[in-house]
């Protein structure tokens, strides 16, 4: 197999367009009252922090090494990540917004209204419920983290050996369990529990996927020929395994310290056949307007339930999953990719000038 900047790793698309789906309905099964939800699908965003070093790593890592800058590099998952991140807020913001004011109890949207300048800087609000969260659309924590390990890969990137990347992952896989057992055991009750779990839960991930393409990229990694569609659900028996009990924090560890390593090894060395690529290519495509939109159209979807009488956990919540793939794909081709383009055209132009002789 080729290890190409410009090769195309679909599996790993399909992995990641499955894993939105699993955090979506992972979530509508929270606002189901009495609904179980079985093993551990929030582990889902562990692989996505998995497939990002990875990507980010074969992207890149030419790209820093023949001399881009910094600024660049931020620039450019700035405007990759932004764009869907504040579309998603901007919805989390105008569906408390509209209810209060259709409900005349105007002081309850104002959690949303004084989450504005947080969201705008993509930080969780401090010191709420009791832990820091992202008010207008929570599962943009992982957004924040994603950007805090980009910048910290842009600024280290000349250090990273891959001996130093083995060392990465030892730590912080060390770090990742003894967190995993400290939580088990005695809670969150160190004062910054909350980021230093979520730093841990980015990095571990984001270091493996940047040694896989490391490994990759020296054509080290194992061939071992599965069909891509067995390797998705080799991904979601995973995290259907029963996590109850008091071994379950355990169980959840090796999900991701050893089972999301393999998924991803398998996923890159191998590409799916005629039929389901096509599939996999759209869901790789769709899965990050899905992973973004997908809290706030489950709000309106229940705000407007609450509006019409119709609590949560009714019929109407069924309708999330077709909802937030069609505002996915509508996102994705009418909002994020002309923005994008527009963005880079406005950067581009920007470092012509700065480029420019001086007179």
């Amino acid at each position: 197999m080729s290890s190409s900047a410009t090769a195309k790793f679909v599996t790993l698309d399909g992995l990641r367009g499955v894993a939105a789906l699993v955090v979506l309905f992972f979530h509508v099964g929270q606002a189901m009252p009495g609904l179980p939800i079985p093993g551990t699908p929030y582990l889902a965003v562990d692989l996505f922090f998995m497939l990002s070093g990875f990507v980010i790593g074969h992207a890149y890592h030419q790209r820093l090494a023949s001399g881009m800058g910094f600024r660049r590099f931020l620039e450019v998952r700035w405007v990759r990540l932004y764009p869907l991140y504040f579309l998603g807020s901007l919805i989390g913001l105008a569906v408390p917004v509209i209810v209060a004011l259709a409900s005349q109890q105007h002081w309850t949207a104002r959690p949303a209204v004084e989450a504005i300048p947080w969201a705008v800087a993509m930080l969780p609000v401090p010191d709420v419920d009791p832990y820091p969260t992202f008010i207008l659309n929570p599962p943009a924590w992982s957004l924040c983290f994603e950007m805090i390990v980009n910048i910290g890969y842009g600024l280290l990137f000349r250090f990273l050996s891959q001996r130093t990347l083995v060392g990465l992952v030892a730590v912080s896989g060390a770090l990742h369990l003894a967190g995993g057992a400290y939580t088990e055991l005695l809670g969150n009750t160190l004062p910054g529990w909350w980021w230093l779990t979520a730093f841990l839960r980015t990095l571990f991930p984001f270091s493996v996927g940047l040694l896989i393409n490391r490994l990759y990229r020296s054509g080290a990694l194992p061939r071992v020929k599965m069909p891509a569609v067995l390797i998705v659900a080799f991904f979601l028996g995973l995290i259907l395994l029963p996590s109850n009990g008091a071994l379950g924090w355990l169980v959840a560890e090796g999900i991701v310290i050893l089972g999301f390593p393999a998924v991803v090894i398998l996923g890159v060395m191998n590409e799916p056949g005629a039929i389901a690529a096509p599939a996999m290519r759209i869901s790789g495509d769709l899965s990050y307007p899905l992973y973004v939109l997908h809290w706030p159209i489950l709000l309106v979807l229940v705000s407007g339930g609450g509006l019409l009488a119709v609590g949560p956990g009714t019929d109407h919540l069924l309708l999330v999953a077709p909802v937030a793939i069609a505002a996915a794909w509508l996102a994705d081709r009418y909002y994020d990719r002309p923005v994008r383009a527009w963005a880079g055209r406005r950067l581009a132009a920007r470092r012509a000038i700065e480029a420019a002789p001086a007179l």
